[in-house]
């Protein structure tokens, strides 16, 4: 017995005369055949097949799941019933993929899919060797190595924060990463990251060895005097070499009593520049130190240090003299009239004078000595007595006391002379107040005879 959509069915039955018989049958539905969906899981990057991957289809309708796995190859294959499905490819480490598919009664359905792998992190944290410290503003760069072509030439790039931590992310794949910074030493490292791993490494930096150079001074002087000025001759070469170096910024820190016309130079060609040091005036010997700093990009600070002894100037001996006493005096005819002075030493050393008269009438005068010696800045008095001739008439007359230095007579500081004026007053007048001539008989003879006297003893003192 069969009808269309129901299994056919068979049996046998047995039928009497004149009798008759019931014979139920029940029908079942024909199954309908399965359908199958099957297909090839790959690397999207470079076709390897994808072992277990994770194939689900879900009927939209009754919302079933049917699933199966890849194997070696990567194949799969999944029979369902007629229905349109939901379909999702899944595997750790790469981006799961989607799609819809109808498949009706034993439909056959091959449907490969590529699967793309995830981005993994990179990270870590950049130091300094010598401080410890983190290194931020770092280029961290990482490519794909040579020769392999699963990411298709990836490449990616990220700086250090302030922390000295980076972070990126990238295919899996062999890579090359170069971590770079100026005045570090750049770091080049080859590395895998597989597909579902992430990778963290710290690295330290090494600064860039600079060169060194050394500083000196040519001939410097040991010691210096108040006011006196030296060249300073600074040369800066290379340590390893020995070549000159020019370009170096030399600046100096003067400390102590001296200075400098600039504190700032450049070497030139052969390495050299040139200072000018004054020493600054002290009482005692002072000890200045002149630091000298060498700075030029690529190399070491360079310095150098030396020490001058400053002396006090030495003290020159200075010679004065000045003679102070009164302006005039008055006498008599025949009198006498004693002068006071005061001689005093202007001079920073002690010194001896030789004292002498001058003048026309010098012979009236007489010296309380002929010479004087005083002490630096010191004085000394001495009297001279003025003798005035009974014969002279009324009037003023003059004479000169000179004090010279026996130590440097031809500085004009070194001697000086001092006028006495003697206003002479008759010993006796007239009614009318005139002088009376008689009482000064052969005047003018006297007068020429003293005039004689004097051009003698000039004329001789001359030669």
């Amino acid at each position: 017995m069969s009808h269309d959509g129901y299994e056919t069915h068979s049996g046998t039955v047995t039928v009497r005369e004149g009798k008759d018989e019931q014979y139920d049958v029940q029908l079942y539905p024909e199954e309908e055949p399965l359908g199958r969906m099957h297909g090839k899981v790959t690397d999207a990057r470079n076709g390897d097949a994808l072992k277990d991957a994770l194939v689900t289809l879900t009927h939209q309708g009754t919302l079933d799941e049917y699933t199966g796995t890849t194997d070696d190859r990567g194949a799969y294959s999944i029979e369902v019933p007629e229905g349109t499905y939901d379909v999702e490819v899944s595997l750790q480490g790469y981006v799961t993929r989607t799609d819809e598919v109808t498949i009706g009664p034993g439909q056959e359905r091959e449907r490969d899919y590529q699967l793309h792998p995830e981005e993994r992190r990179l990270s870590g944290r950049v130091t300094d060797t010598a401080t410890g410290s983190a290194l931020e503003g770092v280029t961290v760069t990482v490519e794909e190595r040579d020769g392999d072509t699963r990411s298709g030439g990836y490449s990616n790039s990220t700086t250090t924060d302030s922390d000295g931590i980076y972070e990126m992310y990238v295919l899996p794949g062999d890579y090359t990463m170069t971590i770079e910074l100026p005045d570090h030493v750049t770091i080049t490292e080859d590395f895998t990251i597989g597909v579902g791993e992430d990778r963290e490494k710290d690295y330290i930096m090494d600064p860039v060895p600079q060169k060194t150079m050394t500083i000196t001074v040519l001939s410097p002087p040991d010691e210096m005097e108040s006011g006196e000025s030296e060249g300073l001759f600074y040369e800066v070469r290379r340590s390893d070499t020995g070549g000159a170096l020019s370009g170096v910024t030399v600046s100096l820190i003067v400390t102590g009593p001296a200075s400098t016309t600039s504190l700032t130079g450049t070497t030139d060609r052969w390495g050299r520049v040139s200072f000018e040091l004054t020493a600054g005036d002290v009482d005692t010997p002072t000890t200045v130190t002149v630091n000298a700093t060498a700075i030029r990009e690529g190399y070491e600070t360079g310095y150098h240090e030396i020490t001058i002894l400053i002396l006090p100037a030495p003290v020159m001996d200075t010679y004065g003299v000045e003679i102070t006493g009164p302006a005039s005096q008055t006498v008599i005819q025949g009198g006498r009239v004693n002068y006071t002075l005061t001689i005093r030493n202007t001079g920073n050393t002690e010194d001896t004078f030789d004292l002498t008269l001058l003048g026309m009438y010098r012979q009236w005068g007489v010296l309380g000595g002929t010479e004087v010696t005083i002490p630096a800045e010191g004085e000394h008095t001495i009297t001279v007595a003025v003798n005035v001739p009974v014969l002279i008439p009324a009037g003023t007359y003059t004479l000169e006391v000179k004090a010279t230095s026996r130590w440097d007579p031809a500085s004009p500081k070194a001697s000086d002379e001092f006028t006495l004026t003697v206003i002479v007053e008759s010993a006796g007048d007239d009614p009318d107040g005139e002088t009376d001539d008689a009482l000064v008989p052969g005047f003018e003879l006297w007068m020429a005879t003293t005039g004689l006297l004097a051009g003698l003893l000039l004329w001789k003192r001359r030669t």
